[in-house]
């Protein structure tokens, strides 16, 4: 809500009416710069808003920036025009790198083998500062079996700083709490890309596969897995079987709501099924989105601060909490954590959002632990007080603390 209220307060210096389909102004001013959701991100209607902003700016002060920017907003706005407007833009500016950026990754929409390579690429080269399409070139790159070509595109995104110190730090903090050899199943791209830029490129914790929990539901990508060193868990031909019936049982039952983890949810039961044979543990990240596979799992399994650990559990929780919070304490990474950048951000910064599981981490892993006064001192509140309060707002912050004094 007070992300909401204060981009709002914002955008009312811009928006004075509405009609057909883009705001009217008596002084029209550019609007906010559209960033991907990978660095800020909004809700729905302030992106509505941006689409209309760009709208009139473009109108008044047509360019292929402009336009560009103003498709960017569109499309995060669930614009029903969107893709028109897109394919008109294009025929006008053919060499716009955010527009051609926007098509590759329309086209590629879960990954057709190749589509939108061509566009994606051309990005790329045009503007060697446009970071974006180095991030969906990753996946088509996977998509057509491209291994090599996936990891230079990750290596881009590490020599272009593409994601933020924040962002890189947490998922590094992250893949430092698993056990030997695990399979971590991520959700989307903060806390996917830099693992993978991290475990594939850097070479840190190569014993490691991350999996990504929303890539599992396109035609290709749990195909490909086995190639990329996670135990087989499918027969051949079983993928599009499983996709046929999942699609078919949604089509009988008529749901009205969002949907999430239609395939997905039955393939990482297969992966853990095919992880235990192997005798791998297997976690989940924080920010893997509820079905009712993932809170049974995450009810079953142990909470590890921002992992849990669904599979290959050989210890009791406190025992696995004591040794996750000495890594936490000795070993983790907090440059991007403490940097003016994320103490001085906006709410809607997604390294902000992301680093707001540290807090939450650190104390559900203080409720396993009764007696990590005895074991740790007052270590883990220290680093709490210095670490992780400052992405909290204050309301955050005081429930925080609250539950940190009613600890044992």
């Amino acid at each position: 809500m007070q992300i909401r209220k204060s981009i709002i307060a914002v955008l009312s210096l811009f928006l004075l009416t509405v009609n057909d389909g883009c705001a009217r102004e008596k002084v029209v001013q550019r609007p906010p710069r559209i960033f991907s959701k990978r660095q800020v991100i909004y809700d729905d209607a302030i992106y509505k808003q941006l689409d209309s902003l760009w709208c009139a700016y473009y109108k008044a002060y047509p360019s292929e920036d402009a336009y560009g920017y103003w498709m960017y907003a569109a499309r995060y706005a669930g614009n029903p025009d969107f893709r028109k407007k897109l394919q008109k833009g294009l025929k006008k500016y053919p060499g716009n790198p955010i527009l051609l950026y926007l098509e590759g990754v329309t086209r590629s929409t879960y990954q057709e083998e190749g589509a939108g390579i061509t566009e994606l690429e051309k990005a790329a080269a045009l503007d060697p500062e446009c970071i974006d399409p180095w991030f969906a070139l990753a996946i088509s790159y996977l998509c057509t079996g491209e291994i090599e070509k996936a990891d230079t595109a990750l290596k881009r995104l590490l020599e272009r700083g593409a994601n933020s110190e924040t962002v890189m730090d947490y998922s590094y903090n992250m893949i430092s709490m698993l056990d030997k050899n695990a399979i971590l199943i991520t959700n989307g791209d903060n806390d996917t890309y830099p693992g993978w830029i991290l475990n594939r490129i850097v070479g840190y914790r190569s014993d490691v596969n991350i999996v990504n929990r929303s890539l599992l539901e396109s035609p290709w990508y749990p195909e490909i897995l086995p190639k990329l060193g996670v135990p087989k868990f499918l027969e051949d031909g079983e993928l599009s079987r499983i996709r046929e019936a999942k699609f078919a049982e949604i089509a009988a039952t008529k749901p009205t709501g969002p949907i999430f983890g239609v395939v997905s949810d039955t393939l990482i039961a297969r992966i853990i099924e095919a992880a235990d044979k192997a005798e791998r543990p297997v976690y989940l990240a924080a920010t893997c989105s509820e079905t009712p596979l993932i809170t049974k799992l995450r009810a079953e399994g142990v909470g590890l601060g921002f992992v849990t650990q669904v599979s290959g559990i050989k210890e009791d929780s406190s025992k696995l909490a004591k040794r996750a919070m000495r890594r936490w304490l000795s070993e983790f990474r907090t440059g991007g954590l403490d940097s003016w950048q994320v103490k001085y951000a906006q709410p809607a910064d997604a390294g902000v959002m992301v680093a707001k599981n540290y807090a939450h981490g650190i104390v559900w892993l203080l409720h396993l632990i009764p007696d990590w006064r005895t074991e740790f001192g007052n270590q883990p509140v220290e680093w709490y007080d210095k670490h992780a309060v400052n992405v909290l707002n204050p309301d955050e912050a005081a429930y925080m603390r609250q539950y940190i004094e009613q600890l044992p």
